[in-house]
């Protein structure tokens, strides 16, 4: 869900939390876990209005995280550097 909604500041952490939880009860019958596109720096700016919540909320934290703008991220083992660090913060 979103496109790193937090990091934008286009919606607050409980809205985005609520989002999630809905878009959770809507596919339950189906079995599709639910994440959102976000920066770690996204949650930590807004940890003080609750960005925790959302990562509460979310079924997988990152799932899809790919290095997109390193311009040496040509294969895996080129752009491993660059997630490394991101999981660890």
């Amino acid at each position: 869900m979103g496109s790193e909604p937090l990091f934008d500041d286009v919606i607050t952490p409980q809205t985005l939390t609520t989002q999630v939880i809905n878009a959770k009860k809507n596919l339950s019958d189906i079995g599709v876990q639910v994440t959102v596109s976000e920066l770690a720096y996204g949650y930590q700016v807004r940890n003080a209005s609750g960005s925790q919540a959302v990562l509460d909320a979310i079924d997988v934290i990152n799932a899809h995280m790919l290095p997109f703008f390193a311009g040496d991220a040509t294969r895996g083992v080129y752009f491993v550097h660059h997630v490394v660090p991101s999981r660890d913060a």
